[in-house]
């Protein structure tokens, strides 16, 4: 969101209540602006970000989410909402299954730990990759495309392309490769080619993510839960949205008027026309 001078003006509805509509709703605090509204049809905040507790006590977060930044902004949002000693500093260890064996990760800095014709596949494709590097990818490159520039094929059927097809839950083929460069761990030849002949250990490169801080109680989602705290009234039991929904909202734009609809309250309507 650009940075304003003065307070915004006029009504905002944001629809949401996972990390980007929070930190919306954060920043236009930050701003001054408090005519926003935040509609969020779960009973709790957070989203896909968030953390339940099981029957037996166990917190889980609904997805596998690594709590790394290079972003100044987002460090700034943990201290704030952490004392140092709720949160744990870890130094990340991974692994990933593939055939009869556990291969640790990052998968492309250990193929010597591949079957011996997986290792060679690899080495082969990854080799004729590296040579073709100096060739500038367009740059509206799909992420798949990119996969194969960077690494070769025998790495991208092995490993990549299954990896990141169920990681995103979209194929690379339909993903920018734009957001890449600071969260796929740097590979290099010479150090591959070391570690496969024995010569000598790989280093451990992981990108930005080989170190964490992770929440000490409450998953990552009581990132998003103390972040919504701030917001919520002071009697009610858990944090809750401003002006939440459990229901869905959606957009009428019938007789030139946008109206934001929900079923639990009345119309809020824009008095523009629609675009």
């Amino acid at each position: 969101m650009p940075k304003a001078q003065d307070p915004l003006s006029g009504r905002i509805v944001i629809l949401g209540a996972g990390p980007c509509g929070l930190a919306c709703a954060s920043e236009l605090d930050r701003l001054g602006h408090r005519n926003w509204t935040l509609l969020e049809a779960s009973p709790t905040v957070g989203g896909l970000a968030s953390s339940v507790v099981d029957r037996a006590g166990f917190t889980w977060d609904l997805g596998g989410h690594v709590v790394f930044s290079h972003f100044g902004e987002f460090d700034r949002l943990l201290g704030e909402l952490f004392a140092p000693h709720e949160l744990l500093h870890h130094d990340r260890s991974s692994y990933i299954r593939f055939r009869d064996r556990w291969v640790p990760y990052p998968f492309q800095q250990h193929l010597h730990c591949l079957p011996q014709a997986d290792a060679e596949a690899c080495l082969v494709s990854l080799t004729h990759a590296c040579q073709q590097r100096e060739q500038t990818l367009p740059t509206d490159t799909d992420f798949a495309t990119w996969l194969q520039a960077q690494y070769g094929s025998g790495l991208v059927e092995r490993f990549f392309a299954p990896y990141n097809t169920k990681v995103w839950a979209i194929s690379p083929e339909r993903m920018s490769a734009g957001w890449v460069a600071e969260r796929v761990a740097p590979v290099d030849l010479d150090e591959i080619l070391a570690a496969f002949y024995g010569v000598k250990a790989p280093a451990p490169k992981w990108g930005p993510n080989s170190t964490f801080a992770f929440p000490a109680i409450g998953g990552t989602g009581e990132i998003w839960r103390r972040l919504g705290a701030a917001w919520a009234p002071e009697s009610a039991p858990e944090p809750q949205p401003r002006r939440s929904t459990r229901a869905p909202a959606w957009c009428d734009w019938r007789a030139g008027r946008r109206s934001l609809t929900t079923r639990s309250w009345p119309p809020c309507p824009w008095t523009d026309s629609p675009p």
